[in-house]
């Protein structure tokens, strides 16, 4: 699990905030579920069934994550839109929602999803390798695809309608910034279907 998921590479889906950077939970969770759908996570509650702990003072969320049998605890203070602990008298329901989703990401992080975020490197080595290799299969699927598209030129297919189409399926009439390895396959396979 900690190899799988510590090299996907989530700087895609990073974002800033206060100075830092953070993976949002649903990416966090979107990528958990992708590789293993049976996962599952918790909240803890505390002796009176609250969702949230507090001694009095500040108050912390507690989550529990499970994928493939193995679980991870996390806690995470609840904290205002500067990181700042937020004092026991002042916490609001939205807080403790935001609490609990940023304590997934959390776990998310001991299994090895954007751990590396935590200690300031925005990829791992092995999220780099996978990053390179999507780009090369991304390189050689575009050049198959504009490979196709010369050839149904020459033969006379009309190019505006040739590269509206490509636009229909993709967002983009030029096939070099399709950015989406699934999406740059299926343009590719309707253009071999492509009469002439």
């Amino acid at each position: 699990m900690y190899q799988t998921l510590s090299s996907i590479d989530v700087s895609g889906k990073v974002k800033p905030k206060n100075g830092m950077n953070y993976l949002p939970w649903a990416s966090a969770w979107a990528y958990i579920k992708e590789y293993f759908p049976r996962s599952s996570y918790t909240v803890v509650r505390d002796d009176n069934g609250n969702l949230y702990h507090t001694d009095g003072k500040t108050c912390w969320v507690e989550t529990l994550l499970s994928i493939n049998g193995e679980t991870q605890e996390e806690q995470l203070a609840i904290m205002d839109n500067r990181n700042k602990s937020v004092p026991a008298d002042q916490v609001e329901s939205t807080m403790v929602n935001k609490a609990i989703k940023r304590c997934l990401t959390k776990n998310a992080a001991l299994f090895g999803l954007g751990l590396n975020l935590w200690y300031g490197e925005e990829l791992s080595d092995e999220a780099k390798r996978t990053k390179a290799k999507k780009v090369s299969d991304l390189d050689v699927l575009k050049g198959k695809v504009v490979s196709i598209c010369k050839e149904l030129v020459s033969k006379g297919i009309d190019s505006k309608k040739l590269y509206a189409s490509i636009a229909d399926m993709s967002g983009h009439q030029n096939p070099t910034k399709i950015t989406d390895i699934e999406t740059l396959k299926i343009v590719l396979e309707r253009l071999e279907q492509w009469e002439v």
